[in-house]
């Protein structure tokens, strides 16, 4: 109980990081992003060989070194499985591919090798958090530097104004995966793995039952990133730009919709896998509230800022 309770606490940190995909976050095709979180790619069988490789203490003959493994073995999703999966059997389709025999093995036995595989999975997130930390780094290094200098020569960002349409680039992740991946495909709003139908597979952090907590910490790390500040207190942010080009009505209303999607999530009761299998409309309500933090995000927050759509989203009028 209380590494699950530190799963979900380290896991709504890494869902306000999850929030800005930028810099660290997406260079090398997003590859340290996916060794700490692999979703929407599936984790099991996957984790299931992993665990008998390291209990073995080797792979192909040579030492088990979980740096080296694929995305989904590894990370906060693997972690959930391990944590949060009361089925001790292997998730393989086929036994030959799962550790010999690990389906017939003691259950103490499968849950011992399955907490010692956690261990392990626990220091590798701790080492991919230290770069990702090192990588991001402050005002003197790494990719704060180049935000901070951005329009000097040593920054990439020849301009603030790039630097600013870079970060405004990330928080269309609200867009494209909160609200369309999380909300809107297990829903059945948008084209999903089922088809057009509700799609519990769809579901984000489904073991753990954590989906609705995931996007709450997106919407909480989205607001912050739009006012300045996660406190209370006065902070430069995208609202008050918007006051500066005389957008003081968009600036106020997206602040309001933005807080209303938050406590939309906080009040939302029971699990997502419940709502979607018995009352979808309970998760299309959200998926409206965001819409409606998108919808201004999309066409009149970027017009009055004078910046770009990102590629993802250009010519997309949803």
């Amino acid at each position: 109980a209380e590494a699950q309770s530190a799963w979900r606490s380290a896991m709504s940190n890494w869902q306000q990081i999850e929030m800005m995909q930028m810099g660290p976050l997406v260079t090398n095709d997003g590859s340290l992003r996916d060794q700490i979180y692999a979703w929407p790619n599936k984790v099991g069988c996957g984790v299931d060989q992993d665990i008998g490789h390291y209990e073995l203490g080797q792979f192909n003959g040579a030492p088990y070194n979980i740096s080296t493994r694929t995305s989904d073995r590894r990370g906060l999703d693997a972690l959930e499985y391990i944590l949060f999966n009361d089925d001790l059997n292997h998730s393989c389709s086929n036994d030959s591919w799962a550790p010999a025999g690990w389906n017939e093995r003691d259950e103490q036995e499968r849950k011992l090798a399955r907490c010692q595989f956690g261990a392990e999975l626990v220091r590798d997130l701790k080492a991919s958090a230290t770069t990702l930390a090192a990588a991001w780094g402050d005002a003197n290094s790494g990719f704060a530097k180049e935000l901070l200098t951005a329009g000097s020569a040593d920054s990439q960002f020849e301009s603030a104004h790039k630097a600013i349409n870079a970060i405004t680039d990330a928080l269309f992740y609200i867009d494209s995966i909160t609200k369309d991946r999380k909300l809107g495909a297990p829903s059945g709003l948008i084209a999903n793995t089922c088809g057009s139908a509700t799609c519990v597979q769809d579901i984000e952090s489904s073991l753990s039952h954590n989906a609705i907590n995931n996007i709450h910490a997106n919407l909480v790390a989205f607001q912050a990133i739009y006012l300045g500040s996660s406190s209370d207190a006065e902070a430069l942010g995208f609202d008050d730009y918007l006051k500066a080009v005389d957008a003081e009505e968009l600036a106020t209303t997206m602040a309001s919709d933005i807080q209303a999607a938050i406590e939309a999530t906080a009040g939302f009761s029971g699990t997502m896998t419940d709502a979607v299998n018995n009352d979808p409309a309970r998760v299309h309500v959200l998926y409206q509230a965001v819409k409606k933090v998108t919808d201004n995000l999309k066409s009149l927050f970027i017009t009055q800022l004078s910046l770009e759509l990102p590629i993802t989203s250009a010519g997309d009028a949803d």
